[in-house]
């Protein structure tokens, strides 16, 4: 890397910490400037700034765009939080997403952000297949869901059923396809 690539980019400093329980947490004692504290904060701008421009889009069943203006994106994301704390998830008590990336996705884990909810993206391939059943399971006994989103019920009926989630409420987009 040449000198004046190298001047773009902050010092390598890192502070370690060694928590007791077992946890090591890496910080930079460089302080950030020039951008806000939480990612959310972009998106409440943006929906006052630029309320109708397109933030995310993605493709439907039927191939045509679907889009998702900022302002939009912004009071779903703010209804979801709510909708979350009023069902009891916090900090202690994490939301598990089953489901590809989309739409739905990110307004949920939007949503968890602004409700201070721990969410936890966990690849839908683990309940593809036996072994990743039996990795969802540990993963799922480790994190402790309050709640699990997907995008689709329909092909997750074995995962529903799974002794380390039973009882776990879950959200689906849609209950009669796959997605």
């Amino acid at each position: 890397m040449n000198a004046s690539a190298r001047s773009r980019f902050a010092p390598r400093a890192v502070e370690v910490s060694y928590r007791t329980d077992g946890a090591i947490v890496l910080r930079s004692p460089i302080p950030l400037d020039g951008c806000e504290r939480h990612i959310c904060a972009y998106l409440e701008r943006w929906a006052g700034e630029a309320p109708r421009r397109t933030f995310l889009a993605q493709r439907d069943h039927t191939g045509e765009w679907r889009h998702l203006p900022y302002a939009e994106a912004w009071t779903r994301a703010r209804a979801i939080a709510q909708a979350l704390l009023d069902r009891g998830l916090g900090h202690d008590r994490p939301l598990a997403i089953l489901t590809a990336t989309s739409i739905e996705h990110a307004l949920m884990t939007f949503g968890a952000m602004i409700a201070g909810v721990p969410v936890a993206p966990i690849s839908p391939a683990y309940s593809a297949s036996a072994g990743g059943r039996r990795r969802l399971a540990e993963v799922a006994a480790i994190l402790k869901p309050a709640m699990i989103c997907a995008q689709s019920a329909t092909a997750l009926g074995d995962v529903r059923v799974m002794p380390e989630l039973a009882g776990v409420p879950w959200v689906t987009v849609c209950a009669s396809r796959g997605g």
